[in-house]
């Protein structure tokens, strides 16, 4: 579909965290060189299928050869593995510089973000929009799909696999980074808004 003149695309709001949202910056430094990666799947998804994702999640990482930041409440399990992280809250666009992939439900909010920092992810969609979402990260081959209710923990491990090692998958997430800068977001967005206003006072001038 064609759409008309006066529209206009500026990418992703980013929305800046009011804020400091504490994090183990020093546990995060210590495994370094070692790949990193996010996984999250919201705050709002406190459903009875939480605790069997993360035990999947627990299954495919556990004393891998990488770091696996979570958000999740720690008194989720009695024990974590000895490679994750795990807060409830972590500050996630100070924290996405320094991953190498993200595991997420396919929220808006963490996938613009994501491809914000130009990484690749796989996306385990639950519900409302994250769907749509979720295919266009494919279509786009910046991430895989994998579905909520199906995958075992064998399928998340090999898609992280693959989008850590097949730099297609990084390589097309650096470019929709680059597509988000070049349509210059909130402050073209403003300067838009500005410079329709000034031509509308005009008109109204003028009439």
């Amino acid at each position: 579909m064609e759409l008309p003149s006066n529209y206009q695309f500026v990418g992703p709001v980013i929305h800046k965290r009011e804020g400091q949202t504490p994090f183990d910056w020093e546990g995060l430094e210590r495994r370094t060189p070692q790949p990193k990666i996010l996984v999250s799947i919201g705050t709002t998804f406190d459903h009875e299928h939480k605790k069997s994702f993360f035990a999947k999640v627990i299954e495919a990482f556990a004393e891998e050869p990488l770091t696996v930041v979570v958000v999740s409440e720690p008194s989720l399990f009695d024990e974590w593995p000895g490679n994750f992280i795990v807060q409830r809250n972590v500050p996630q666009l100070e924290l996405l510089p320094y991953l190498d992939a993200v595991v997420c439900h396919g929220g808006h909010n963490t996938v613009c973000e994501t491809l914000t920092n130009g990484l690749p992810m796989v996306v385990v969609p639950i519900a409302y929009d994250q769907s749509h979402v979720a295919g266009r990260v494919v279509r786009v081959g910046a991430g895989l799909r994998l579905n909520f209710n199906r995958f075992k923990s064998k399928h998340l491990k090999e898609a992280v696999e693959e989008i850590l090692n097949n730099e297609s998958f990084g390589k097309a997430a650096r470019q929709m980074s680059l597509s988000f800068e070049e349509a210059g977001g909130t402050e073209t967005a403003a300067d838009l808004l500005v410079q329709l206003s000034a031509v509308r006072y005009v008109e109204v001038l003028n009439n």
